[in-house]
């Protein structure tokens, strides 16, 4: 995938996750760049290593590059119904069961919604005190640059809402025609 894709290689390595002194404990990464919004992720820790909270490490790095990355609005992972050590690591950073996959249970994490409307009333309050103090109009500079603010930030706390909302309904498409495809 990284050589025919090179803009999207870092969705493609394979990591593999090593003590300090180089000792492999395991591997993760994602299984491709993210589709409507949503990155797979897959890791795996070595027998030896099991049970030493090295795969709850893995899976708060991939977490938290995902969502630092634009556009990803939700990480899946699917895991046997076996693996409950799996399931248990999961569960431990809020995923939630999200139907079945080609590996077994599905489970999806969302990425926190952000606060566009607390940030920009809070800069706009700010900025109009400071241009209301040049022109003594403390009251209406204020209201004005919080209005200002708050009218953003309802703006663009809705584009991500309506962004979201777009990718799930295609992710639940996409898994509604696998499971079509596999009958």
């Amino acid at each position: 995938g990284g050589q025919t894709d090179p803009t999207n290689r870092l969705w493609y390595v394979a990591w593999q996750a090593c003590l300090p002194d180089g000792t492999p404990v395991g591997d993760l990464c994602f299984k491709g760049p993210p589709v409507h919004g949503a990155a797979e992720m897959g890791y795996g820790v070595l027998p030896a290593y099991r049970g030493c909270g090295y795969a709850k490490e893995m899976v708060g790095a991939l977490i938290g590059w995902a969502f630092a990355q634009p556009k990803v609005y939700f990480v899946q992972a699917e895991t046997e119904a076996e693996n409950l050590a799996s399931q248990r690591v999961l569960h431990h950073f809020g995923f939630v069961p999200d139907g079945e996959g080609v590996e077994g249970h599905r489970y999806r994490l969302d990425k926190p919604a952000p606060n566009w409307l607390g940030t920009l009333m809070m800069l706009g309050l700010s900025l109009g005190v400071a241009l209301s103090t040049f022109h003594g109009q403390l009251g209406w500079g204020a209201g004005i640059g919080m209005l200002c603010g708050t009218a953003a930030g309802l703006i663009l706390d809705d584009c991500d809402k309506r962004e979201r909302a777009k990718c799930l309904a295609l992710l639940a498409a996409k898994r509604a025609e696998q499971h079509r495809a596999s009958r």
